[in-house]
This record gives C-alpha cells, structure tokens and sequence, in this order.
C-alpha cells in the first residue's frame, strides 16, 4: 500500500548521527524511500535537510520530489508528485446521483409547510 511520510520533522537528515540513522533504518524497514536529499533550510551558517519527503510506492518511477527556493519562509518549499493514470488506480468512482428537478419542485409544491412556518 501507499504510504506518504512527509513535513518538518527537525532531524537534520545530513548530520551524522546515531538517532538520525535510527529514524532513516525504520522509514527503510517500513518500506519508504527517501525523496528529498539536500538541504531545504539554507541560512548564511547552516544547512539542513530537517523537511523530510518519505514514500512507499508501487511504482517508485512515478513518484517526484522536489525543493523550491522560495523566500517566503525560513524553509524552502517541498513538494511531491506522483503521477498515475486513470487504469493505474484501482479505485473506482461514487455513483453519480442525478436530481429530476421538475419532479424536486412538484414535491415541494404538494408538501404541507404550515408546520414548518
């Protein structure tokens, strides 16, 4: 099955440090791949790699990960993609319901709304 681990998680992924691979050993016993491998959280002092994007897929080709230098926070954006086509998903669509309105509307008009008022 699927799975998305992802968001600031405040583990420098690029430290070397025995909680961090702690952390990295159970995402890859669970399955998930680490996505995003630089820095997201850039200052004249430091870099970081504390925005974590984990996935398991079936079909790891179809899964991106990318960083945005944006400069609107003190982190850059992440984002992640997968890309699938519609027989790639094994779900199915709600039945549609559809409203005869005309009908809607004489219903309406024969209900008593007296109580209602």
């Amino acid at each position: 099955k699927m799975c998305i681990l992802l968001g600031d998680i405040n583990l420098d992924l690029l430290k070397n440090d025995v909680h961090i691979d702690e952390y990295k050993n159970c995402c890859v016993e669970a399955g998930l791949v680490q996505c995003i491998d630089k820095p997201a959280r850039v200052t004249e002092k430091s870099q970081s790699s504390i925005d974590h994007i984990f996935v398991r897929y079936s079909d790891m080709t179809k899964v991106k990960a990318a960083i945005f230098q944006t400069a609107f926070t003190d982190h850059y954006s992440t984002a992640l993609t997968i890309t699938e086509t519609a027989t790639d998903t094994d779900t199915q669509l709600p039945p549609r319901t559809y409203v005869d309105h005309a009908l809607l509307t004489d219903n309406l008009a024969k209900s008593y709304w007296e109580a209602v008022l």
